[in-house]
């Protein structure tokens, strides 16, 4: 849910060493998996109530409150306009072409606000979507995270002036565990805290602790001198 205040500083800082913040951030990638749990759950509500088309509806309230509630960062917001440009898609019977609807996704949030075509935020969401839009058919999501990373790297190099080299190794971990793992047990445990208290998060707090694991390793690994520009 990226609520980085629930971490001690070490852990975000093995995070942040690791390549790996980007996971305790309210990105593109936490507001993608929140969108499908949302379409879900609202689908099946509305398939009961009013039919399909009420269900992908109902799913964008929650979605955008999700994303006005933590900041409506570039990211998330991309994430949340293009969550619904797939539902409008499913309306109407046509599918959806992804580069297509990324770069009116990003024509409509420059228009908006043009300020953010220099928002790394927006780069590195961009960068990282314009690559998994583009990926074969059926591609696994350790070989998407390969792609992503080093999609994401110039833009690291060029914004921060250096890049975790290990961060490459480390996120081929990290997210499938994370996306696979942690998220959708998190999501239901939280839905489950009023019947089983907190003990319904338990099964996401160890795939967590894998990742925060493998964080500790990683951070203590030798870095090579910051690049600068």
């Amino acid at each position: 849910l990226g609520v980085r205040s629930a971490l001690s500083s070490e852990d975000r800082s093995a995070l942040r060493s690791a390549g790996l913040g980007h996971l305790i951030a309210v990105s593109g990638l936490h507001v993608g998996l929140a969108a499908w749990a949302l379409l879900v759950l609202s689908l099946r509500v509305g398939v009961r109530v009013g039919g399909g088309w009420l269900g992908v509806v109902l799913s964008w309230v929650p979605l955008m409150a999700y994303v006005m509630l933590t900041g409506a960062s570039p990211p998330a917001v991309r994430a949340g306009i293009m969550a619904v440009g797939v539902g409008i898609g499913g309306l109407v019977g046509r599918p959806h072409h992804g580069p297509v609807l990324l770069a009116a996704t990003c024509v409509v949030m420059l228009a908006a606000r043009p300020a953010w075509a220099f928002d790394p935020g927006f780069q590195l969401s961009a960068a990282a979507m314009a690559t998994l839009v583009r990926a074969p058919v059926g591609e696994g999501i350790v070989r998407q995270t390969w792609r992503v990373t080093w999609a994401v790297l110039p833009f690291s190099l060029w914004h921060f002036g250096h890049a975790g080299i290990w961060g490459v190794v480390s996120n081929l971990v990290a997210v499938p565990v994370f996306t696979l793992w942690v998220l959708p047990l998190g999501l239901l445990g939280w839905w489950l805290v009023p019947w089983l208290g907190t003990t319904a998060l338990a099964p996401a707090s160890w795939g967590a602790e894998v990742i925060f694991e493998l964080a500790r390793v990683v951070a203590g690994w030798p870095s090579p001198p910051a690049w600068s520009v």
